[in-house]
């Protein structure tokens, strides 16, 4: 299970048309966390390009996504999240 000092990333915006939607949802998310006693909660607003990199930075131990459209549609973070072997979430997509 988890720990609530864990470092919880909230990916979210991105290039994607539905950014805006992205937003809105990943900061509810990360503020739902903060309301549920989660102390290290960190936002990512998503940068393809440089997405290990911001992962890294965050020193995540856990990762839920909340970005939207057509890239995570492909899986492309899912997999680069998985890659990181950072535990990650996603409706519709397996724990890991």
């Amino acid at each position: 299970m988890f720990n609530k000092n864990q470092v919880v990333a909230v990916v979210m915006g991105g290039p994607s048309a539905e950014r805006e939607v992205s937003l809105n949802t990943g900061a509810a998310i990360a503020n739902a966390l903060r309301e549920y006693g989660y102390t290290n909660v960190v936002e990512i607003d998503l940068d393809p390009r440089n997405f290990g990199k911001q992962l890294a930075e965050s020193k995540a131990e856990v990762v839920f996504n909340a970005v939207h459209g057509l890239r995570i549609l492909h899986g492309q973070s899912y997999y680069q999240t998985h890659a990181a072997r950072r535990r990650h979430f996603h409706p519709g997509l397996p724990d890991c």
